[in-house]
């Protein structure tokens, strides 16, 4: 048995562990996740996604489309938060953010959508990061 110790120091989504069917990544802060850069909310249509807050301070979103309802959740570290299929999502990170994220395998080259986030929902991260992180 070979015992792997897997971490990766660059920026942005990297995934560490790849089976047939999930994929274990690591996503480390980059300007595309700063909340005032969040413009799409992800959605997919064959795996749910988790989310585990490693270090830093980051806001799971979550939209649902019937109701327009926009949600924002303060990560809790050490707490895994598990995005059904189907559900619109994304993730505002601060600096120095770590989040292990665990999904389908290849969840994002198929059975895979996006749309812009609403601009009320985007105004109300605004708000959200102002109050907590400011």
């Amino acid at each position: 048995m070979a015992l792997q110790a897997l971490y990766h120091d660059g920026e942005g989504y990297k995934p560490l562990v790849l089976t047939k069917e999930w994929q274990l990544a690591q996503l480390n802060t980059c300007e595309s996740q700063y909340p005032e850069n969040i413009k799409m909310l992800d959605q997919h249509d064959f795996t749910d996604e988790t989310f585990t807050l490693v270090k830093g301070r980051a806001v799971l979103l979550t939209y649902d489309e019937k109701t327009k309802k926009g949600y924002l959740t303060v990560m809790q570290q050490g707490i895994t938060y598990n995005v059904p299929q189907m559900v619109w999502h994304n993730i505002a990170m601060d600096q120095d953010t770590t989040v292990m994220i665990t999904e389908g395998r290849d969840a994002h080259l198929k059975g895979f959508a996006q749309i812009p986030i609403p601009n009320e929902f985007y105004h109300s991260l605004q708000k959200k990061i102002e109050t907590l992180w400011r």
